[in-house]
């Protein structure tokens, strides 16, 4: 659970320093999650700036010695956080990466 509220925590601040756009053309459309720090909308790739999460297939050493799927734990809590209302966002060209992940 603690992982979780550090993700979502992470993914929060992420959001927050988005700041206003200088871009020519939104983009505008569906977010789907690419994985914890990735997102595609109308078929570009968007990786989130300041966001370094697990890929979706990672795996990661728990408190326990065992292991978990954080990469998917990741990838669920962005798609959760992508569920919320929308909320219009611009962002600057220099803060979003296109291309793969």
């Amino acid at each position: 659970m603690m992982r979780l509220r550090l993700l979502t925590s992470a993914l929060s601040l992420g959001a927050a320093l988005v700041m206003p756009a200088v871009a020519a053309e939104p983009i505008i459309g569906r977010a789907s999650v690419i994985d914890g720090d990735t997102i595609e909308i109308s078929g570009k790739r968007i990786r989130l700036h300041g966001v370094d999460a697990p890929e979706s297939w990672q795996t990661c050493e728990d408190g326990d010695g065992g292991t978990y799927g954080c990469g998917k734990e990741a990838a669920f809590a962005l798609e959760r956080f992508c569920r919320l209302p929308a909320l219009p966002v611009a962002t600057p060209l220099s803060a979003i990466g296109m291309g793969g992940s």
